[in-house]
Formats: C-alpha cells, sequence, structure tokens
C-alpha cells in the first residue's frame, strides 16, 4: 500500500479517502468518522453526511439493536445471566419500540420466568394498540399468546386487526398472515370464523395461484372440513402446474392428501404415484413414498 500523510494535501486527501471507502463495508463507526473528516477537509459536506451522517447512524441502532435481542434471547435459553439478558432485551426496545420481535423476545424472558404482568407490559394489548403492527406480526402476537392459553381476548383482537390489513392484498406474507389466523382462530376455539376469513370466499379469487392453492387445500385436509373447497383448489393446482415444474410433486402429494381425507383411497394412491413420478430433484420422494405405504395399507385395511 502506498503511505500517504493525513493532511490537507489534495492528493493525499484523495488517496486517504480511496483507502477509506475501500474498507467502508467493515461498517465501522471510527473509519465512519475518519472518512468524513477527509471528505470535509475537501470542502465535500454532502460525501461526509453520506459516510457519517444519518442514514449510517440509524444503521448502526438498528444493528445493535438486533445484537441485544439476540444476546437476551441466547441467554434466556441457556437460563443463566438472566438480569443481563433483560437488561440488553429492554434496550433493544428501546432503540426500536415498534420492533414486535425485540418485544416478544422480552416477553419471553419474563413468561419463562413466571412473570406475566412483566410480559404483558412490554408485549400485550398496549402495544397492538399503540403501534402500527403489520398483518403477520399481529399474527405472531396472537401466537404467542394463544400458546401460554392466557391474554386471549387481545389475541383475538390481533387476528381481526391481521385479517383486516391483509384482505384482498396480494402479497406472500399477507396471504400467510391469513392463513396464519384461520390457524390461530381455530385453536381459540372459533372455527366458523377461520372458514370465513380462510375459506370458499378467500380462495375463489385466488383459483391462477398454484402456490395459494396447494397451501389453502393442505391446510383444510389436515383438519378434514371444507374439503370440497380443498379439493376444487388441489385439483386446480396440479392443472397449472407444468410436469417439469419442481413444485408439481408437491402438488400432486397434496391433492392426495385431499382425497385420502375424503376418504378417496385409490384416488389418493394415484396421486401420490404422480407426486413420485414428478418428483424432478428426488427431495421427497421418500416422504411421497412413505405415505403412499401409508395410503396403501389403509386400503388393505379396507379389504379385510
Amino acid at each position: 500500500m502506498t503511505p500517504f500523510v493525513y493532511g490537507p494535501n489534495k492528493e493525499n486527501l484523495d488517496r486517504a479517502i480511496e483507502v477509506a471507502e475501500g474498507m467502508r463495508s467493515f461498517g465501522s463507526t471510527t473509519l465512519a468518522s475518519i472518512m468524513a473528516e477527509l471528505y470535509a477537509k475537501k470542502g465535500d459536506l454532502m460525501q461526509a453526511e453520506a459516510a457519517y451522517g444519518k442514514d449510517f447512524m440509524e444503521g448502526q441502532l438498528t444493528g445493535y439493536a438486533s445484537a441485544l435481542a439476540g444476546y437476551a434471547s441466547f441467554w434466556n435459553g441457556k437460563k443463566t445471566n438472566l438480569e443481563s439478558a433483560e437488561k440488553m432485551a429492554l434496550a433493544a426496545i428501546g432503540i426500536s419500540p415498534s420492533t414486535a420481535g425485540y418485544r416478544q423476545v422480552a416477553a419471553t424472558l419474563y413468561s419463562d420466568q413466571g412473570k406475566t404482568d412483566k410480559a404483558l407490559e412490554v408485549y400485550g394489548p398496549a402495544f397492538i394498540r399503540d403501534f402500527k403492527v403489520d398483518a403477520y406480526n399481529l399474527t405472531a402476537y396472537a401466537r404467542f399468546w394463544s400458546q401460554k392459553k392466557l391474554n386471549l381476548e387481545s389475541a383475538a383482537e390481533a387476528l381481526e386487526k391481521a385479517v383486516g390489513l391483509a384482505a384482498g392484498a396480494a402479497g406472500t406474507t399477507d396471504r400467510m398472515a391469513i392463513q396464519n389466523a384461520a390457524q390461530l382462530f381455530v385453536q381459540l376455539g372459533k372455527p366458523e370464523r377461520a372458514l370465513q376469513v380462510f375459506g370458499p370466499e378467500f380462495i375463489k379469487g385466488r383459483m391462477d395461484d398454484p402456490v395459494i392453492l396447494s397451501s389453502y387445500a393442505r391446510f383444510w385436509a389436515s383438519r378434514k372440513t371444507n374439503l370440497e373447497s380443498a379439493l376444487a383448489a388441489a385439483e386446480a393446482s396440479v392443472k397449472l402446474r407444468d410436469l417439469s415444474s419442481l413444485n408439481a410433486a408437491v402438488n400432486w402429494s397434496v391433492l392426495a392428501t385431499v382425497y385420502e381425507a375424503l376418504g378417496r383411497l385409490e384416488d389418493a394412491r394415484m396421486a401420490q404415484e404422480k407426486a413420485i413420478a414428478t418428483d424432478m430433484g428426488g427431495a421427497n420422494t421418500e416422504n411421497f413414498k412413505s405415505q403412499l405405504k401409508k395410503i396403501q395399507a389403509e386400503i388393505e385395511k379396507r379389504k379385510k
């Protein structure tokens, strides 16, 4: 590396900036401040701000908050160093109060210690009331409390908000939020609401998307309800998939699952065989064979 002298000489400044720019990816605060000083000496305050301005420091804060939450989660998992873990979890929330993930880390820490009141303080009704929480994180909130069998009224409220935000949206995250909400409505003892938000009305406007169709069919087949709609979705999904598609095999296997739930075992067997035949990469073949074996065993059982 060519040596240079830190000073006002233009040639030296240009070389210093070149070297610093080459190291910029390290994200060092010290390096960023040096770069800003170099640009300032050249009279280029715009570049100085780009190197060490608001965007840089906000990025540093975001990374720091994530590191704090990760630290808290790590030590909570080890059930030790909990005082420090709590302090860092709260610090992460202090940096980014609206980030649901940081609040869930703190709530998990408190809940694991039996401190439900504190968990509710950081990740309870006030959070979903006072902050703009997206549909996906609202369902995550509902799942957290559903699993704890606590704060269920607020969990149901969060699900309704999630459905309202995601309804009609085409994004994958929004679709997952709707499906997650339906699953959680079932867990909360509201299967009729699950059918309203993720039933025939939901799927009829999405009959051209094999991924959504297959996911929908699998969801209802596993619950052995809404099966006629699930069958229509599964059959549509395999028609939309080219046989050379990497996901064609999965769609056929889901169709087999729906047939099995309907008691149409011969149809289930043929669909599962089709899944095996179209599993291009072979990643799921063993699983498909296992499912086929189960179906064949049920067929033999019925013959007796």
